[in-house]
């Protein structure tokens, strides 16, 4: 391994895949879920009780959003420690996709309708 190159390097490849993760996770999830207010409950007990392994893909789905952020936190803090910030393009670049991450994770904390 070159001496230039340490595990720094990683959060961005780690990101791709936990975000690869989400959407393989999140549609499967939504294929069982109804979104409405009165059967939204009872969808989400369906997806924990009666789907083999539905659980799990609520429970890695739900914990793989926290290494998203994690991930971009520590991306983006690795930007700063390195002093990227001469590419301006690359930041603004870097900031939408942060921006629509959080609006993207917000919709998906009130989608179950806090179950």
């Amino acid at each position: 391994c070159p001496l230039n190159i340490n595990f720094l390097w990683n959060y961005g490849f780690l990101l791709g895949i936990v975000f690869f993760i989400q959407i393989l996770t999140g549609v499967l999830l939504a294929t069982c879920y109804t979104p409405e207010i009165s059967y939204a409950y009872y969808s989400v007990q369906h997806i924990l009780r009666e789907l083999w392994g539905g659980w799990c893909f609520r429970y890695m789905h739900a914990t793989g959003a926290s290494f998203v952020f994690i991930l971009t936190y520590l991306h983006i803090l690795r930007g700063l420690n390195y002093s990227y910030s001469y590419l301006p393009l690359s930041w603004i670049s870097g900031l939408i996709i942060f921006l629509i991450s959080i609006v993207t994770a917000f919709m998906g904390y009130v989608l179950p309708w806090g179950q």
